[in-house]
């Protein structure tokens, strides 16, 4: 919301935050040998291009990514996404980061 992008959590087999059709964030978590790993990524200001040349998150049917910039229409750095992302994540998760 503050990016004013309508967002939305991915439907059954879609994990993540979408904007439509297009993936914008992803998260993961991993077990393996008794250890566990996760992971958030959010699209800021990434050359989409790459995702062309790999599956992305297991994306087969429709492997559509985006980022904040394209879909703002102008760059969005690191910097800028940070902060929002880390107070909406702890507002979500009720806790201090």
């Amino acid at each position: 919301a503050t990016f004013g992008l309508q967002a939305r959590a991915g439907d059954d087999g879609e994990t993540g935050v979408w904007v439509e059709d297009r993936k914008l964030a992803a998260i993961g978590v991993s077990v393996k040998r008794w250890v566990t790993s996760h992971g958030i990524a959010l699209n800021s200001n990434v050359d989409l291009n790459y995702f062309n040349m790999i599956v992305p998150c297991g994306l087969h049917a429709h492997p559509r990514v985006t980022s904040l910039s394209k879909e703002l229409t102008r760059d969005v750095d690191v910097s800028e996404a940070a902060p929002v992302f880390i107070s909406s994540l702890a507002s979500t998760m009720r806790c201090d980061i």
